[in-house]
């Protein structure tokens, strides 16, 4: 406005979007270590168990867009 050229993002915004993209990384790998801590349902091999908490992380991962 007076001459002074600021760069497209830079504000006090900036950092809270900075910190967004953190927590929209973390969430996934959160999801499957909670999900992967759970004990398997009954008549569910461990190993079906652990997939399935990889598959969670995997679909909220994508779902967040983190990169």
């Amino acid at each position: 406005m007076w001459g002074l050229a600021l760069e497209p993002g830079a504000g006090p915004q900036s950092g809270l979007r900075a910190q967004m993209k953190h927590w929209k990384a973390i969430l996934p790998i959160g999801v499957a270590v909670v999900l992967g801590l759970i004990p398997a349902p009954d008549g569910l091999p461990p190993h079906a168990w652990w997939y399935f908490a990889i598959f969670a992380g995997v679909i909220a991962g994508l779902v967040l867009e983190p990169l």
